[in-house]
């Protein structure tokens, strides 16, 4: 081959390495601004303190995200609650009458499972039930279960979770679950299928605790935390709104709702169960962490715990089974990643992943970003890691859609958590350091109300009304960076 052949060949290597890195970067997923812009920050702040941050995905001059937006009297907005969460479940049923849901090994339509809900409400009415105990074990542990949980939602009937007898000794309760579950054998036992669903509104439907969680924090100590409708609905709505149009969950989604570890994550994993519902989407709920096991079910949309992840085992696992293809493809998915572009390269019918931790808890996780990045290209489907804290419905903190960033080392050293702010919150820094460190205080809708229950003695508030509603996060300390996610570290 002459010189000349050898520096065109050259020449053309170079134009083409050019035009694919200029189409790269061309057709990236968002701008780098946009990563760059991740909060809407108040213009003032206090002494000490950091300005407030929020969400810039809320719609402008609405404030927090608070509910569903439920349009009534032709003109008014409400937020919503259980029952209209249920009405949209039970709409759904005019364009496929035979929608499923799957619980474990047990399968139900949900006429089916309306039919009873509705003789469960009418049993719970004519009887005045108002609260129910139940045991953590019997969170949507069958059918039966469920379709009593359901019932007390719709009905404002407060569901008590309890781990044993004793959590329960400061509190009066009408019922405990597995007395009811006897009650209405007969009313459960029946068979039939029903397609409508009555949703007359009153405000009292938008009023009371619909479940509350008791934890037994030492020999002396009882906390509860109580959640409301309006809790329920905002991370509903916060969850639907963080993704955008053309990535948004809808009725040809099947939904997969991991249920592994109740006693720490009961009402997230409810709240994931009725997301679906509200979406129309085909929902499976399991208790199953074994990766096999859930993706045998194929669905589109999986949200899943920590337990899934196994702090990065999950990753080597799905990288040891690559063949030599799946290795091409897996490495140009990580090359297209790096520029800020998810490429799918397979026809797996998962295409979004939640992974939920509560920073601070016994399962508290980081996700280092490096690994997400894996994940996603081995996963062929985009990745959501939301960080949580103990009396919050849904996280504090969580990665955005198109965030594929990878931090380095100094940043993630003791680091727990990282994002942008989930729509129902706003936070701020307080007793900032020189450094930019401080403690970190959330308000919003999605906190339930804390009470400290001294056994033989009173009770205390957690959150601390002269601080204008915040409550502080224990235990952690926050830094905002320049891109406005919160960076949370472990004390």
């Amino acid at each position: 081959m002459s010189d000349t052949s050898v520096l065109i060949a050259v020449a053309v290597a170079v134009v083409i390495h050019y035009l694919f890195k200029k189409y790269v970067d061309a057709t990236k997923d968002v701008p780098d601004l946009y990563l760059s812009e991740q909060s809407l920050v108040e213009a003032t702040r206090l002494s000490d303190q950091s300005a407030i941050y929020k969400s810039n995905k809320l719609d402008f001059g609405n404030g927090l995200r608070v509910g569903l937006d439920i349009r009534y009297n032709h003109y008014k907005i409400r937020h919503g609650n259980p029952c209209d969460v249920w009405e949209l479940l039970v709409a759904g049923l005019k364009s496929n009458p035979q929608k499923l849901m799957v619980l474990n090994n047990e399968v139900i339509k949900i006429s089916e499972l309306n039919f009873k809900v509705n003789r469960v409400t009418a049993y719970l009415d004519a009887n005045g039930i108002r609260n129910i105990a139940v045991k953590y074990s019997d969170f949507m542990a069958s059918i039966d279960h469920t379709v009593i949980l359901f019932a007390c939602l719709i009905n404002a009937v407060t569901v008590t979770f309890y781990q044993t007898s004793d959590d329960l000794q400061t509190l009066e309760v009408d019922h405990f679950g597995d007395q009811l579950l006897q009650e209405v054998d007969s009313i459960l036992s029946a068979t039939g299928e029903l397609f409508t669903y009555e949703n007359i509104y009153n405000f009292d439907k938008d009023k009371g605790a619909r479940i509350r969680v008791v934890k037994k924090l030492d020999g002396s100590t009882i906390r509860t935390t109580e959640y409301l409708a309006v809790n329920l609905v905002s991370n509903i709505a916060s969850t639907l709104k963080h993704l955008p149009p053309n990535e948004t969950i809808g009725p040809k989604d099947t939904i997969l709702v991991t249920n592994v570890n109740p006693h720490t994550s009961l009402v997230n994993t409810l709240c994931k169960v009725l997301t679906g519902f509200v979406t129309n989407s085909s929902v499976i709920i399991t208790n199953s962490s074994s990766w096999e096991n859930l993706v045998s079910y194929n669905p589109s949309v999986m949200f899943s715990d920590s337990s899934v992840y196994s702090k990065g085992e999950l990753v080597h696992k799905l990288q040891r089974g690559l063949s030599v293809v799946g290795r091409t493809k897996y490495k140009l998915s990580m090359y297209f990643l790096s520029q800020g572009k998810f490429s799918r390269f397979g026809s797996s019918n998962l295409r979004l992943v939640y992974f939920t931790t509560i920073v601070g808890g016994p399962e508290s996780c980081y996700f280092a970003t490096a690994k997400l990045n894996q994940l996603r290209a081995l996963l062929n489907a985009r990745v959501i890691v939301e960080y949580g804290y103990d009396n919050l419905i849904g996280p504090v903190v969580l990665s955005d859609l198109y965030d594929y960033r990878v931090l380095d080392g100094a940043i993630t050293e003791n680091l727990v958590g990282s994002g942008c702010i989930f729509q129902a919150v706003e936070i701020k820094l307080v007793n900032l350091k020189s450094d930019n460190f401080g403690d970190i205080m959330v308000r919003g809708y999605n906190i339930g109300k804390v009470n400290n229950y001294i056994i033989g003695g009173g009770s205390g508030e957690r959150v601390n009304k002269d601080n204008e509603g915040f409550m502080l996060l224990e235990g952690v300390k926050g830094k905002w960076g320049s891109d406005g996610c919160l960076y949370i570290y472990g004390e």
